[in-house]
């Protein structure tokens, strides 16, 4: 029931390797969603470095990535 809860969302990009079609099919959708879920909610923070990562394979991050990821994670959280 409380509603001040931090949260950090992790922007989900599409590796578009192996193929020339996206990895997935619903991105955008889901990106749209995410960014609208941290608009309206003040504890939320959407995280956009995801954009730069390069990937372990067509749906993962590499390891360097998520170190990042986990480093803005906590970046921005501190600001909510």
């Amino acid at each position: 029931g409380k509603d001040d809860i931090p949260v950090a969302i992790g922007r989900i990009t599409d590796s578009k390797r192996d193929t020339p079609n996206p990895t997935w099919k619903f991105g955008p959708i889901v990106r749209a969603a995410q960014a609208n879920y941290c608009k309206t909610d003040p504890a939320a923070v959407l995280v956009t470095s995801t954009e730069d990562y390069r990937y372990s394979d067509p749906w993962h991050y590499d390891s360097a990535g998520y170190l990042d990821l986990g480093r803005k994670f906590a970046d921005g959280l501190e600001t909510v």
